[in-house]
């Protein structure tokens, strides 16, 4: 198997159950294209509703200024497991109808202790390092996706902009359709605008107190399995994606900087997601949108205070990971929006002015 490469790698740890290319889609068995740039892989679990347009989106992959993008340069591992809806006779149909996408199609039944996306994912994404290591490229790109989502026509050229631009992981940026946000009720509607707006304003604090120059602002924080990429050397530097049965992939950008990894939150990178309720996996987006569905409203939305952001910004954390992790020092969504838009707007104005709010918690 030539290889071609200076330092000595290989798919990731060994803890995989299986790899796929010895007992599956045949495809798999034959030599990538020597143009391989961006591997795709894209775990699913009965998703025959949503699979068609999750991988149409890869026949009409352009260059960024509408050219069509050359197909050589990128491939997408399926991996289908414990399915029993009709998943895989939709896969089949498609690259029937589309032979000039790389498309491998692996069917997989886990035992009920790695039935679970964390696995499935990690599976297809040491399969893609496993294609790069044939061709001794360890600067290919490993990227995911969801099944039930849809990447923009341009992901695969700004992902491969971006690391090209220095970044060895890439966090693309999480969407509703317009159509989907329409479909939710007003106050489900309303809650999540004003989310998604406080999320924003985290992301501005966090680059205004502690800019990172690998990851300068515009930026945001999604770094969630629907739109993740890593080149193939930092994805071995960093052990692999962690197979969780949830959380695998803030598991897996929590390794990633632990490693030192540059890692860029592109605005430039969008891929649009389901807005269903009954999620896959728990605390996901189903599973958020289900929650400020029963909430109801901002006031009753409870998240990170604004104060403890800013003390850990100050401190060793950044803003989104106290976010996500922190169990205690809660405040109604709306009261954190006031404070976080005045401290915001403070920063921008720049040094000798102050913000008139202040929330202790």
């Amino acid at each position: 198997m030539p290889t071609g490469s200076r330092e000595s790698w290989s798919p990731s740890s060994g803890q995989s159950p299986l790899i796929l290319s010895r007992c599956h889609d045949r495809s798999l068995a034959r030599m990538p294209s020597p143009r391989l740039r961006l591997c795709a892989a894209i775990p699913a679990h009965n998703e025959e509703k949503h699979l068609e347009a999750c991988l149409r989106a890869f026949t009409f992959q352009t260059d960024g200024q509408g050219r069509r993008l050359d197909p050589t340069i990128f491939e997408v591992i399926l991996l289908l497991n414990n399915g029993s809806d009709g998943s895989a006779e939709v896969a089949h149909r498609f690259r029937a109808r589309h032979p000039g996408l790389a498309l491998h199609i692996v069917e997989v039944t886990f035992d009920r202790r790695h039935a679970h996306v964390g696995w499935a994912r990690r599976l297809a994404m040491d399969e893609a390092l496993a294609r790069f290591h044939w061709l001794g490229f360890p600067g290919g790109v490993i990227a995911t996706t969801d099944a039930d989502s849809v990447v923009a026509s341009d992901w695969v050229a700004q992902t491969l902009t971006e690391v090209a631009a220095g970044a060895d992981a890439v966090g693309g940026r999480l969407m509703l359709t317009r159509q989907a946000v329409l479909d939710l009720n007003p106050r489900l509607r309303r809650v999540a605008g004003l989310h998604r707006h406080y999320e924003r304003l985290v992301d501005r604090l966090t680059c205004l107190t502690r800019p990172d120059p690998f990851d300068p602002w515009p930026c945001h924080s999604d770094h969630g399995g629907a739109s993740l990429a890593v080149t193939a050397r930092a994805y071995q530097r960093a052990g692999g994606l962690p197979p969780l049965p949830t959380g695998e992939d803030q598991a897996f950008h929590a390794a990633l900087r632990r490693t030192g990894a540059r890692f860029r939150h592109s605005p430039r990178v969008r891929v649009v997601t389901s807005a269903r309720l009954d999620g896959r996996t728990p605390g996901g987006m189903a599973t958020t949108l289900a929650g400020w569905q029963v909430a109801g409203s901002a006031q009753a939305i409870l998240v990170a205070c604004p104060d403890r952001i800013v003390h850990h910004l100050n401190g060793s954390l950044q803003a989104t990971d106290f976010v996500a992790e922190a169990a205690v020092d809660r405040v109604p969504l709306s009261e954190a929006l006031a404070v976080l838009t005045a401290r915001v707007t403070t920063l921008e104005a720049g040094p000798g002015h102050h913000s008139p709010i202040r929330h202790k918690c």
